[in-house]
Formats: structure tokens, sequence, C-alpha cells
């Protein structure tokens, strides 16, 4: 027999209970029973809740309670035994008098003591975007945020993000939102912008998209939850984006021209001295080369071209990535002027790139727009996508294009461009695009001389 303590220390999660088989079963309904008043107004979203009994033979008079974590069984044992060690069982609760309950080891009675799977596998899940989080022992507080941490760094990450940083205003789709019953319960729940998002940093954390153990906090699991949404993150209306003209968050120092339908302006963070976006005018998150504004972008990115070339000697790698983010995404083309030794490694990089994220890509020898290639089959309406346009030696730059949706478990990262780029330079510290932020009086400079230089150009 355990004590308490050393159960605690152990993390036992296995009751061991003496009785006949009806005894067992009584008391395992009565565990249950308890842990659902507990969870209260939570129990419908309660995945963990079951808690699993096993005899080892049918001819033993004794058997096994396996609960989710160490917490659910000291709260099982608090109810159903007048003391922390356990103890004799009411013969209300076992139905029975001289029925007994302590603490056991989790390997009592092999692996079928442990409780079954809670929730369910990632193909019942479709429509939810709620893990259920399971604390284990500790502190739960500080387990919880540690959660919330190790799934916002998972995001950040796997997407290319600011590696590891709490997520940027405008990125919101790598935003993990931590709720916890108003119980002092040993769960909690973390909801995430989309299904998707959720089934990357399920996999990521616990090596399977069904769940299972949390490797970086012991003694936690992440599982899928019933019924749950997810956060609900509208898109911005125009006053909270970083692109629109009137908007508050528009930072005015670094545009470098405007135009009638689109201007330029340059990045924060940026990865070369003239490195700059084309952005429509209108709010959009449709792509930026297939929309309103897209033949007078076109121009604009020649232009660009032409001035890399005639003024700095260099090549320019155009790219956008036209996928939804939900909320904060203002469609743009990023482009960056690359010496002819970088521009020579971009083709490479990108490709390496897309066969570790598995998104195929496909060249792109039709000098005809996009639009035609998007639309899907039932309806026509446009797919998202990522476009890049690769400089080559002589002729036309390579047009190399991904579809949203094609290929097996594909991602394209947030900051594709950015790992390709940085790849080619030999500077992986560059993909954060923190590492590269300048002053707000260096970046005024850069756009005023990046303004005159461009004039006669424009």
């Amino acid at each position: 027999r355990m004590t308490a303590e050393e159960a605690r220390t152990v993390g036992s999660r296995t009751l061991y209970v003496r009785g006949g088989t009806e005894a067992l079963e009584r008391v395992r309904a009565a565990a249950e029973r308890g842990l659902e008043a507990t969870a209260g107004a939570q129990a419908e979203q309660e995945p963990a809740l079951q808690v699993a009994a096993r005899r080892p033979r049918p001819d033993r008079p004794y058997g096994f309670l396996s609960f989710s974590s160490h917490e659910a069984a000291v709260a099982s044992l608090a109810l159903l035994a007048p003391g922390s060690n356990g103890g004799s069982l009411s013969p209300t609760i076992a139905g029975s008098p001289g029925a007994e309950v302590y603490w056991a080891h989790n390997d009592m009675g092999t692996e079928e003591t442990r409780p079954p799977r809670p929730g369910m596998t990632e193909a019942q899940a479709r429509d939810s975007s709620t893990l259920y989080l399971s604390l284990g022992s500790g502190d739960r507080t500080t387990r919880a945020d540690a959660a919330r941490t190790l799934a916002t760094d998972a995001l950040c990450r796997l997407l290319g993000g600011d590696g590891g940083d709490a997520p940027d205003p405008d990125d919101p789709a790598l935003a993990v939102e931590l709720r916890r019953p108003p119980a002092d319960v040993a769960y909690a729940f973390l909801e995430f912008p989309s299904h998707a998002a959720a089934c990357l940093a399920l996999e990521d954390l616990v090596g399977s998209r069904d769940g299972g153990d949390l490797g970086g906090l012991p003694g936690a699991a992440l599982f899928w939850a019933r019924g749950g949404q997810g956060l609900k993150v509208p898109h911005p209306a125009p006053r909270d984006c970083w692109f629109c003209l009137a908007s508050p968050q528009l930072e005015q120092h670094l545009i470098v021209h405007v135009f009638e339908r689109c201007y330029i302006t340059m990045p924060k963070g940026p990865l070369d001295p003239f490195h700059c976006l084309i952005v429509p005018i209108a709010h959009t998150n449709s792509g930026a080369l297939t929309g309103d504004a897209a033949d007078e972008m076109e121009n604009v990115k020649e232009r660009l071209r032409r001035f890399f070339q005639a003024k700095l000697g260099k090549e320019l790698f155009v790219f956008e990535r036209a996928m939804e983010t939900r909320g904060g995404y203002h469609t743009h083309v990023q482009c960056i002027p690359c010496a002819p030794s970088v521009a020579k490694r971009l083709e490479p990089a990108l490709r390496g790139l897309a066969n570790r994220c598995r998104f195929p890509l496909r060249e792109v020898t039709s000098d005809l727009s996009l639009t035609p290639l998007l639309a899907t089959e039932e309806t026509g309406a446009p797919r998202g996508y990522f476009y890049a346009e690769l400089p080559v030696p002589v002729g036309e730059p390579r047009r190399m294009l991904h579809v949203a949706g094609e290929g097996e478990r594909a991602r394209v990262p947030l900051q594709v461009g950015r790992e390709v780029v940085a790849e080619a330079l030999g500077k992986p510290e560059m993909v954060q695009w923190k590492q590269c932020v300048l002053v707000k009086e260096e970046e005024t400079r850069s756009a005023e001389e990046f303004r005159t230089l461009l004039m006669e150009y424009l």
C-alpha cells in the first residue's frame, strides 16, 4: 500500500479496490459522478471524466481504477474514503461491507489498468479547434500557462513566426487562448484559431494528431475536446490593419510612393536596404496578384525590377503568400533585391523548403493571369496560394506556384520567403524579422533614400 505522499511523488493515477465485481463497478460509477460534479458547467466539454476499471482475474476479490491524472484520483479518493491514504468504503458506495480503496502504482494490472484515451481522434474532431489539457500534479496555474506557451511556441515555429516569441499583433492565427473552469480542477482547455492550427500544435507537442502525453511538461497530456469551436477571430476593420492607409496602425514613415490602386512601402525588419512591399490600397485578404489592383501592381513590379538592375546591379525576387490567416491580413507582394551570387541560390533554397514542408510547386509557363489556375472546380472561387518569381541569368523570371489544398499534410510557413532568402544568404538568423528591425530614424532615412533613387523609374 502506498501513502498519499508516495502516490504524489510517483504521480499515481491508479487506485486499488478490494471487493467483488459489483463493488468495483459501483465504486467506478461513484468516482465518475464525483468528477462530473467537480467539473460543473464544463462537464459536457470534459473528455477525461472516464474512469477505467479492471479486474486482473474474475476470481480475484480486487481490481483497479485508473484515472486521467493524479489530481483526478486524489479528488475521487477524497469522496470515496475517509483519509487521503485510503481506507474502508461505505456500504452505500460499494454495495456491500468490507470493501476498501487504497493507492496503487500505475503499472498495477498491466497496461489495461490505464484509462482509455480521453476525447476523440483527430478524424472525429474535424469541427473542433479546442484541446483538452490534463495538467497533472503541481501548481495548476503555472502548468496551464506553461502548456499555453508550449503551444504558442509550436505554432510560431511551425508556421514560420517569430521563433517562439509571443504572436505578433498582425498574426492572430498564431494565438492560443487558455481557458480554465471556475473550479480549481486539474484540467484546462486550449483554444486555437482553427482546427488545422490545433492539429499542427498537437502533432508537434505529443507526436500524434490524436493526442497523448505532453513531452515538454511531464505529467500533462493533450487531447481533443468535444464541441470546442476555438477562437472566433474576425477580420479586422481597416482601423486595426497595419496596411490600410487610413489606419492609425499604419507606419507612414515607411511609405515610398502611392499610386492609384496600390503603394510601395518598406517592411519592418528588411532583408535588404531596398526590400519593399507592393500593397493594394483597398483592404482585401484575397491574392494581390489576382485582385482589382493586379494590373497596376504588375506594372509597379516591373519598374522595381528595372530599378534594382540598373541602380543596384541586383535581381528581383518576388513572392506572395496569399493564404488565409483568420484575421489581421491585408494582402501584399514582397520584393527583395538580391545580388546575382545570391539569386542563383534562391531556387534550390525554395525547392528544399518545399520538400521539407511537403507543399508541391509547379512552374507557370503561361503569360496568362494566375486566376484560372486558382479556381476551384465546383464553384470557380479562387483558392489560396503561394507564388514566387525566381530571377534567372537570361530571360524572364521563373514563375513558381503552390495552390492551397494540394499536397498531403502540406504547410507553407508564414515566413516562407524570408526562409528562402536567409538560406540563400547563408544567414539563418535573418529568418526572424525582429532580428533585422531598424530604429525609426534609420527606417525614415532608408525610405527617403529609396524614394529619391526610385523617382526616375516611376
